[in-house]
């Protein structure tokens, strides 16, 4: 049987045409569409503030006046702390008898209370760990290497303020929303722990107008205004290594039991090395965060600089005559000081491109990506902070901006690509 071959020629030619036809738009539509399965994962350009802190223990000093009294017993407050009173007015009720552990008790549950408070974040900061991981790591190898020494006190003294960073980070992750209803279950506790006291033998009265506080922790003979007037780098250290006076134990004047703050100035000293030294010049001010405090931002002027030029160290004396409310004025807290603040957009460093020698970021529009151009004006752990949209700026239109859909994950990406 004859085989006409042009036959099959052309039969052949068709077939290929037809495959390589649908090659092409096979080709056409992937790149048109993405390879029908883009892929692509955004998130929105927003609006944040950011910090460059420098992180220091601060050790408080007050003109602090403690307050007395006759007998050990159970001791009822009728003021929380930080609260103005006037000259007489009845602070607490001691009580003579009853459960002994009962005051124990009670402040422990105070403890309790202020730690959870210092825990809760405020919204400013509840998007970023990496300030709260830092000074988490960082204490954490300080608390071993004393420990390793056989430091033990340090720990002791350190761990409130670990396991503040560690309840932190449990809201910044959101783990937990916050410590409001703990707060709240032990101040139901308190409430009942006071109301079971009876017999009161003596009442605590205010001496003199001022701002009442209940804890005493034994430094308030210690760390006072007047020391800092002849303070050194030596004397300091050898001041925050003395061992407080117990707050149980009798004196001449009776039992502590609280304390009356007169002067609304106070400070706070950090030990600090030459390198950090570069950084402040004396009477300047500095915004101050407070992280045991919900991160509350104080202005406190730089008053005193004491140097110790032959080991390039120094102790800085920052004061304010601002008291808060609500403000846990524990003595020894870590604080940071704002080197310098920063407003833009957030963008993912893996998701910022460099087309034609111009950095910039894809961005979704519709069912199309474009390229916008970005300035960076800082960057920290993986993150750019970008400038703001200026709409006088020229070429306004080919900058990122505020709620743009930000590309930060997706494959052969171009200005102009459609995607499904």
């Amino acid at each position: 049987m004859n085989v006409d071959t042009r036959y099959l020629k052309h039969i052949l030619f068709y077939v290929l045409s037809a495959a390589v036809s649908l090659l092409l738009i096979f080709y056409i539509l992937y790149h048109l569409f993405g390879g029908f399965s883009a892929g692509v994962e955004t998130t929105p350009a927003v609006s944040v503030t950011k910090q460059e802190v420098l992180t220091m223990d601060g050790y408080l000093f007050r003109d602090e006046r403690l307050l007395y009294a006759a007998g050990n017993g159970d001791v009822n407050f009728l003021y929380p702390d930080g609260t103005k009173v006037g000259n007489g007015v009845n602070l607490a009720q001691i009580y003579s008898n009853g459960n002994t552990d009962l005051r124990s008790r009670i402040i422990a549950i105070d403890k309790k209370i202020a730690l959870l408070e210092g825990s809760n974040v405020s919204k400013a900061v509840i998007s970023d760990t990496s300030v709260i991981d830092a000074r988490i790591w960082q204490l954490y190898y300080l608390m071993q290497e004393h420990l390793d020494r056989g430091d033990i006190e340090y720990v002791m003294h350190k761990k409130d303020e670990y396991l503040t960073l560690l309840n932190k980070r449990r809201v910044v992750t959101q783990t937990v929303v916050n410590y409001d209803s703990q707060i709240e279950e032990l101040r139901q506790e308190r409430n009942a722990l006071t109301a079971s006291l009876t017999n009161v033998s003596e009442v605590l009265r205010a001496p003199e107008p001022g701002y009442f506080y209940s804890t005493v922790d034994g430094c308030e003979t210690i760390f006072t205004p007047g020391v800092l007037e002849s303070l050194s780098v030596d004397s300091f250290e050898r001041l925050i290594e003395t061992e407080p006076l117990s707050p149980d134990e009798k004196t001449s004047k009776g039992y502590p039991v609280g304390k009356l703050v007169t002067d609304y100035v106070w400070s706070i000293a950090c030990e600090a090395d030459g390198e950090q030294l570069r950084q402040f010049s004396q009477s300047d001010s500095y915004q101050i965060r407070f992280p045991y405090n919900g991160d509350a931002v104080l202005s406190m002027t730089l008053k005193r600089v004491l140097p110790d030029r032959e080991n390039e160290r120094a102790v800085l004396v920052f004061e304010t005559n601002v008291m808060p409310e609500n403000f846990n004025y524990l003595r020894m807290q870590a604080v940071q000081v704002v080197r310098s603040e920063y407003k833009g957009y957030r963008v993912p460093l893996s998701a910022v491109r460099v087309v034609n020698g111009v950095q910039g970021v894809y961005i979704r529009v519709g069912n199309y990506i474009r390229f916008r151009k970005i300035e960076t004006v800082f960057e920290t752990d993986g993150v750019l902070l970008v400038a703001p949209y200026d709409s006088e700026r020229e070429n306004a239109a080919e900058y990122l901006n505020e709620g743009d859909l930000i590309i930060t994950k997706g494959k052969n990406l171009y200005d102009g690509k459609a995607i499904s």
